[in-house]
């Protein structure tokens, strides 16, 4: 696909630093580049895919700045169109002063997302491998790294493909059918169409059960402190940091509000959630506390009770383990204050069958690692125990397949009852249709502006 106007941005992030880029993309990137430089003759006969040295000038002929160029020629670069990229001084002046001398030149200035839009609009990737890249460039641990760079990859496109295939190729069998209905003329065996959209059916059902594992693995681990006033839950989640980031006073009650902060253990991130103490209150400013909390609760993936293991369990706490039986997440049990004296009874404690229970000091660190570990263990053995070679991480996602998913049950039915091929076929057509739009086969301009729209701009 041709566009008519040439793009420029300034492809790092704002700040000062050592090397800026700019970054050109058009059919007229190299003669817009060979306007900048004064060696001309030397940029024309310049090699592409090879970093050269240049000297900017500005329309009076005066240095702008010593930089390295490159070309990247068409189609082979990453938005299939001949692109220039300028690493300069990573001046703020110098970075806007370049690319001013490219609009002036005739360049527009890039939209958010435009150098990876044209790249899909051009066929060099598919709607799932760009959103791929905005998740790999936000990405904030090793796993999310991991997942948006197996899915740029193509993995995850791979398999969508697959389906997609496969409903086309039915759809056709089923047109023919209808071409030859007076005949009577059957091309696919019902109970061999049957039995492969099942098999169609449970991939799908395998990518939606995908979706819980891969926010996780993209968004973090949402684990909330909870447990009544002063038993150590801002200590705990300051020890875990490594940072005084909470208050922590003797005064019970003194986290009023959710406190939200992330810590990577083992390549995993997990959002620490402190919340209020779980109890009782007449005062208004406590009680919405405890209302945040409550909802904190219940987008949590993993609860961690603290209790304060140098009193004795206590009725609030009690009160809060019979609340938490029907909560269907993973529960840690902590016990805290190990460098006092123990009076809490464990034994009494695992009659409420946690996952796992820890013995820690919040105060001196001792036992922490072994909470950590814990917290890792659990998230790996979910994930090995779903057995997933890929995973769906956007919501986007979740939704067209579940339409899929929809469709293609309506087809299964449709069949059973031995309707006419129309039937099945308008449900498969539409089936096809929802997992096109996940990799932009089926590309809605409203689907493209929210997807290319949250891009930083120089991508």
């Amino acid at each position: 696909m041709s566009f008519d106007h040439n793009i420029v941005a300034i492809a790092t992030p704002p700040g000062r630093g050592a090397i800026g880029i700019v970054r050109i993309s058009g059919n007229n990137s190299y003669l817009l580049a060979e306007r900048l430089v004064g060696q001309k003759e030397k940029w024309r006969q310049s090699d592409t895919r090879s970093l050269q040295l240049f000297s900017v000038i500005d329309a009076d002929g005066k240095p702008v700045d010593d930089v390295l160029m490159v070309k990247f020629k068409s189609p082979h670069s990453f938005s299939g169109e001949d692109i220039v990229e300028i690493h300069c001084h990573g001046s703020f002046y110098i970075l806007h002063k370049i690319v001013d001398l490219l609009l002036d030149h005739g360049a527009r200035l890039a939209e958010p997302g435009e150098f990876t839009k044209r790249a899909f609009l051009n066929g060099k990737i598919d709607l799932v491998q760009a959103e791929s890249l905005d998740d790999l460039i936000a990405s904030k641990s090793q796993s999310a790294a991991q997942l948006s760079l197996e899915n740029l990859h193509g993995h995850l496109s791979e398999k969508l493909l697959q389906i997609r295939t496969y409903l086309k190729e039915q759809c056709a069998l089923l047109e023919l059918e209808l071409d030859f209905a007076e005949e009577d003329v059957e091309f696919v065996s019902r109970n061999e169409f049957i039995h492969k959209t099942t098999n169609i059916l449970v991939d799908i059902r395998d990518l939606l059960s995908s979706f819980q594992m891969g926010r996780i693995l993209q968004e973090g681990v949402y684990a909330a402190l909870i447990g009544r006033p002063n038993v150590g839950k801002s200590s705990l989640l300051n020890c875990l940091l490594k940072a005084d980031r909470a208050i922590v006073a003797e005064e019970p009650g003194t986290t009023r509000d959710t406190l939200q902060e992330q810590i990577d253990i083992r390549g995993i991130l997990f959002n620490l959630i402190d919340t209020a103490g779980l109890r009782p209150t007449h005062s208004q400013i406590e009680a919405l506390g405890i209302s945040r909390t409550q909802k904190a609760i219940d987008r949590s993936d993993i609860l961690i009770f603290i209790f304060d293991a140098h009193e004795t369990l206590q009725p609030e706490d009690k009160r809060l383990l019979q609340e938490s039986g029907s909560w269907p997440v993973p529960r840690i049990f902590v016990l805290n204050k190990k460098d006092l004296q123990q009076n809490i009874e464990s034994d009494e404690l695992k009659t409420f069958s946690p996952n796992a229970m820890v013995s820690l000091s919040a105060k001196n660190g001792k036992g922490i690692e072994k909470l950590e570990e814990i917290l890792y263990q659990l998230i790996y053995q979910k994930h090995s125990a779903a057995g997933q070679t890929f995973f769906i991480t956007r919501k986007r996602h979740q939704q067209e397949l579940l339409q899929a998913q929809k469709e293609l049950e309506n087809a299964l039915a449709s069949l059973k009852q031995n309707f006419s091929s129309e039937f099945v076929a308008a449900d498969l057509y539409r089936a096809l249709d929802h997992i096109g739009s996940i990799t932009g086969h089926v590309a809605r301009e409203e689907i493209l502006n929210d997807i290319f729209t949250s891009f930083c701009i120089g991508k």
